[in-house]
C-alpha cells in the first residue's frame, strides 16, 4: 500500500486549477504495477507538481518498503524519517520463550470497561506515548471512536489496576482481530506503561497476557508494529519469538 500526503493540504478548491500532472503522478505511484525503476521520476515530478500546488514538504508514505525502496527515495531526493516494523510470532507463545515471572506479586489483568476507564486510560497513554509522533495526542475522541468501531471486542483490550488509586490504571494491552486476513492475524494494536512502573515486568507480563488471549480465540499468527528505533522493546520482542515480517516507511522532501 502507497500513498502520499502533503504538509499543508493544498487548496483543492482554490481558484487555480491543481497540475494535471500532480494527479497523474499520485495514480501512476498507487499503481503497484508501476515499475520499481520508474519510482524516482514519478517522485520527482510529483514534488514539482506539489511545489506548483502551494505545497511546502512531500511527504512519501509505503509499506511494505524495503531497503530498495529507500535507495530509490533517496535518489529521488527524499529523506527517510521514520519506519516501523511489522513483527510476527507463531501463537501460543511457547513455556521456553516466555521468561522469568514479574518480581511482584502475581499480575491480575481485566477487560477495559467503556464508560469507566476512559479518562485513565487517556492519562496513561498520554505519558507512555508522550514521544510518539501520533498516539501521544489521541483524545476521547479518538478513544470513542475506536471503540465504536466493529472490530473493537473489550474482553481483548486488557488492563492492569494500579495499586495506588480507584479506578486508575498504570498498563494496558489492546489487542485487535484481522479475521480477513490470510492467515488471520492476532494483532497487539497499542500496549504501554505507565513511565512510573517501567522495570518492573509489567510490560512484558501485558504482551504475554494479549498473545495468550489471541491464541485462545484460536489465532496461530500474532503481529504488531514497533518503532525501528525502540531497541528495549525490539529486544523484548525477540525473546518472545517475534520476527521481522515488513517494514513501514516514511520520507519526506522539503520544497
Amino acid at each position: 500500500m502507497r500513498h502520499l500526503t502533503f504538509e499543508p493540504e493544498p487548496d483543492w478548491g482554490g481558484p487555480e486549477p491543481v497540475d494535471p500532472d500532480l494527479v497523474a503522478a499520485i495514480a501512476r505511484v498507487l499503481d503497484e504495477t508501476t515499475p520499481a525503476a520508474d519510482l524516482p521520476g514519478l517522485l520527482q515530478a510529483l514534488a514539482g507538481g506539489a511545489r506548483a500546488a502551494g505545497a511546502r514538504r512531500i511527504i512519501f508514505e509505503a509499506e511494505p518498503a524495503d531497503e530498495a525502496l529507500d535507495r530509490l527515495c533517496r535518489s529521488a531526493g527524499f529523506d527517510l524519517t521514520r519506519t516501523t516494523l511489522q513483527l510476527r510470532c507463531p501463537l501460543p507463545v511457547p513455556a521456553a520463550r516466555r521468561g522469568r515471572a514479574p518480581a511482584e506479586a502475581t499480575l491480575t489483568f481485566r477487560p477495559f470497561e467503556p464508560g469507566r476507564d476512559e479518562p485513565s486510560w487517556l492519562d496513561v497513554n498520554r505519558r507512555a506515548f508522550a514521544w510518539h509522533p501520533e498516539q501521544g495526542g489521541w483524545t476521547l475522541a479518538d478513544l470513542l471512536e475506536r471503540e465504536h468501531e466493529p472490530w473493537f471486542r473489550s474482553e481483548g483490550f486488557l488492563v492492569h489496576d494500579s495499586s495506588f488509586g480507584t479506578d486508575q490504571i498504570d498498563g494496558f494491552c489492546w489487542t485487535k482481530i484481522h479475521g480477513a486476513h490470510e492467515p488471520p492475524l492476532g494483532e497487539i494494536y497499542v500496549i504501554a506503561v505507565d513511565p512510573d512502573r517501567h522495570g518492573r515486568g509489567l510490560g512484558r507480563a501485558l504482551v504475554l497476557a494479549g498473545l495468550d488471549w489471541l491464541a485462545a480465540v484460536g489465532l496461530q499468527v500474532g503481529m504488531l508494529y514497533v518503532e525501528s528505533d525502540n531497541e528495549p522493546a525490539r529486544h523484548l520482542y525477540r525473546e518472545l519469538g517475534f520476527t521481522e515480517h515488513l517494514a513501514h516507511r516514511w520520507w519526506r522532501r522539503d520544497l
